[in-house]
């Protein structure tokens, strides 16, 4: 599925729509971007409705001074509301870990729709009200998210993020008492299709659930689609 020619895209999700007119809805926010995109949303949506064990894993460069003596979370929004993920009090140059997306405390339930988030915003806040001592500059290496499939327990990741290397930091133009709040320095745009599974395919690419479950076997591809699908 990789490589893809734009016609082709185009083709296909409009076959798939057409299939399965109830994803229209679900995936209505995502026809903006280029067809290969989009059918990728729709394919997810019908294979892996639903998200569990959400975690967020994090990462700062190793180099000098990549380190903060700031505050940094991570928000989650979307049509299911938000959730706020607290990363690092203060982190090291090369601070990395995994951080579970509480889903009942945030959403009232253990599993969210795979189209329900739309948006990550990275945010950092001071940790003192003097300049030197915090609102420095950090070296941001990325951030992926990972959970399961409700329906079949398979884990998919999203990994588009897990290189941004950029250098971030809080606003220093704020009144001392507004350097404390959350402010907000990058924010990354979610879509269904851009979860995928984690273990390689053997063929040196990603397969998306859907293709590990029905593309082997095209001429009950269908079927099998029929199977899968949660609407």
């Amino acid at each position: 599925m990789g490589n893809e020619k734009e016609s082709d895209c185009v083709s296909f999700r409009d076959w798939l729509l057409s299939m399965y007119p109830a994803v229209v809805k679900k995936t209505s926010q995502f026809k903006g971007n280029n067809a290969c995109d989009h059918y990728k949303a729709i394919l997810m949506t019908i294979s892996c409705g639903h998200l569990k064990n959400m975690s967020l894993g994090f990462k700062l460069r190793g180099e000098d001074r990549s380190g903060t003596y700031d505050i940094i979370k991570m928000f989650l929004h979307g049509s299911a509301g938000s959730a706020e993920v607290k990363v690092a009090y203060k982190p090291a140059e090369g601070f990395h870990d995994w951080f579970p997306v509480d889903l009942p405390s945030h959403f009232n339930s253990d599993t969210i729709g795979i189209g329900a988030l739309d948006t990550a915003n990275l945010t950092c806040a001071a940790t003192w009200l003097k300049d030197w001592v915090s609102n420095d500059a950090w070296y941001f290496q990325g951030f992926k998210l990972k959970a399961q499939c409700n329906n079949t327990d398979t884990t998919v990741e999203i990994d588009k993020y897990a290189s941004v290397n950029e250098w971030y930091q809080h606003m220093n133009n704020h009144w001392h008492w507004q350097q404390v709040k959350d402010d907000v320095v990058a924010s990354f745009p979610l879509s269904p299709g851009y979860w995928k599974r984690t273990e390689d395919d053997g063929l040196g690419g990603e397969k998306t659930v859907l293709e590990e479950r029905c593309w082997s076997n095209i001429s009950s591809f269908l079927l099998c689609l029929k199977e899968l699908n949660p609407v």
